[in-house]
């Protein structure tokens, strides 16, 4: 079975965001919610205020150390498309990691050919946020023989 395989959600992003994109998680569990004015997914600055404003940070998630000091909601990169293809490109961008990236997107899609067009096509037709973290993922070291 592959590690990557038991995660999903918001689990499923911190992972990405600690071991592909390298970011400082400084909490699993951590208040977050709508902006009402915005619609951006904020984290609420502390826990008395997420007490406070429990309409507005509904939500629980894992959220990131910023260079400020603030607490900044982890990307949502398994869901959002734009936020997966940030990983995208840091795992294309290396030598190191794009061959193994490509290997795990492979396998996770199931090859659909011999042919180059046959196996590009299976890759453009499955390509989703969700797969590309597990396929990022496991380039990284994700897989584990139980």
């Amino acid at each position: 079975m592959i590690q990557t395989d038991k995660l999903t959600g918001r689990a499923l992003d911190a992972a990405v965001a600690e071991r592909v994109m390298g970011l400082k998680i400084a909490h699993h569990d951590w208040p977050c919610g709508r902006d009402p004015e915005t619609g951006t997914y904020v984290a609420a600055p502390s826990l008395e205020e997420a007490r406070e404003l429990s309409w507005l940070y509904y939500e629980r998630g894992p959220i990131q150390v910023c260079p400020r000091g603030c607490r900044e909601p982890v990307p949502f990169y398994s869901r959002d498309i734009a936020d997966a293809w940030l990983v995208h490109e840091r795992m294309i961008a290396d030598w190191d990691t794009l061959w193994d990236y490509a290997r795990e997107m492979n396998a996770l899609v199931g090859s659909r050919g011999i042919r180059k067009i046959d196996v590009t096509m299976g890759l453009l037709q499955a390509l989703t946020p969700e797969l590309i973290c597990r396929a990022a993922l496991a380039a990284m070291g994700g897989r584990v023989d139980e």
